[in-house]
């Protein structure tokens, strides 16, 4: 049973909480790209494009055209400017 759940919603992710640098980091500019785990998975993948050359929605066409010819199911990828962590579920117990 869980304790407690955040009403917050997550933080936004930043290049920079995924590891690159501040340099690295400030090259970056338009929508992310976000794919939901693959099955089997619990990893979400974050594409970040540089500020120049963004083409998160070809890519997100292209992914959503193999989804359709593969008949996966599940989440969709998607393009967002506020990429966020996935949710968390955690499970506390009281004795």
């Amino acid at each position: 049973m869980p304790i407690w759940k955040s009403s917050a919603p997550p933080a936004e992710l930043k290049p920079a909480d995924l590891g690159f640098t501040p340099e690295e980091a400030s090259k970056f500019g338009g929508p992310v790209l976000v794919e939901p785990p693959a099955p089997g998975s619990r990893a979400y993948r974050y594409r970040f494009y540089s500020a120049g050359n963004n083409k998160c929605e070809s890519d997100l066409k292209k992914l959503l055209a193999e989804r359709r010819s593969s008949g996966a199911t599940g989440p969709e990828p998607y393009c967002t400017n506020r990429p966020t962590g996935p949710a968390t579920r955690g499970n506390g117990f009281v004795f």
